[in-house]
């Protein structure tokens, strides 16, 4: 039987399965990022590119080391647009499709700015909007003055990367090659970068020459997860603030599969 990968749907996503979907032991069901987990969890699939932060909601899960979505610096698509200057955000519309960017924001006002952050499902009542991914190429809020690049701000704060997806799979679960398989895929989606802009860029509402610039100069989907790599020591900062802001109710060390 056909080994299952959890993917998320999105235009940064598209190199990290280049030509997985001609592999007839493999098979791709897509969602948006906050549904990954729950799939995994239902068995619904085998592996899954799952948000950093939902490796503290579940008992077993393990780290894939064999590609990310991730950043050193901006990254564009992980977004906050505010009325008023962050510092004084306080009530945010959140795109909760990503727990991560959620998780994120919370913490970069908090720590940052000093801001106890409600999510509210009123956008026109919010302060700011939190989007991710394709939607804020294509629906961003132009008349809010005020942006926050997450990524970014992490980056000036803490001086890591940042990791907002990996794969992962269940302790104990045999998943063959699969790590093998996804971390070639991302090396050939990396080399055929042209090709993926071409074929994805205009069906999910991104200008070809911006697709290009974000993943060539934004993208970092290599991932290092040793001891002490910056990657993972990025991961563990953001489950440590995570924890003591509230966000998950605890902070397990991570278990990479296959160690």
């Amino acid at each position: 039987m056909a080994l299952r990968i959890g993917c998320v749907s999105y235009l940064n996503s598209k190199p990290l399965v280049w030509g997985l979907a001609a592999d007839p032991d493999l098979r791709i069901v897509y969602d948006v990022p906050a549904r990954l987990l729950d799939l995994l969890e239902r068995d619904g699939c085998d592996v899954a590119l799952l948000p950093a932060i939902d490796y503290q909601r579940a008992d077993d899960l393990v780290m894939v080391p064999s590609a990310c979505i991730g950043a050193d610096g901006p990254v564009y698509t992980v977004r906050l647009y505010a009325r008023v200057p962050c510092y004084k955000v306080r009530k945010v519309f959140a795109d909760i499709e990503s727990h991560t960017s959620v998780a994120l924001c919370r913490i970069l006002l908090h720590f940052l700015h000093g801001q106890e952050v409600t999510l509210v499902e009123d956008r026109e009542s919010a302060d700011a909007v939190l989007l991710i991914g394709d939607k804020v190429v294509t629906a961003a809020p132009r008349e809010f003055i005020y942006q926050m690049d997450l990524a970014d701000a992490w980056k000036q704060w803490t001086g890591l990367p940042f990791v907002f997806a990996t794969w992962m799979t269940r302790r104990g679960r045999d998943i063959a090659d699969v790590p093998q398989k996804l971390k070639a895929a991302m090396l050939g989606g990396m080399d055929h970068i042209d090709e993926i802009v071409a074929a994805e860029a205009e069906a999910h509402g991104w200008p070809s020459a911006m697709a290009h610039h974000y993943f060539k100069y934004l993208m970092k989907f290599p991932i290092d997860l040793s001891d002490g790599a910056p990657q993972r020591k990025a991961i563990e900062l953001f489950h440590k603030r995570a924890f003591e802001l509230g966000v998950v109710s605890r902070c397990r060390g991570i278990e990479v599969y296959g160690s």
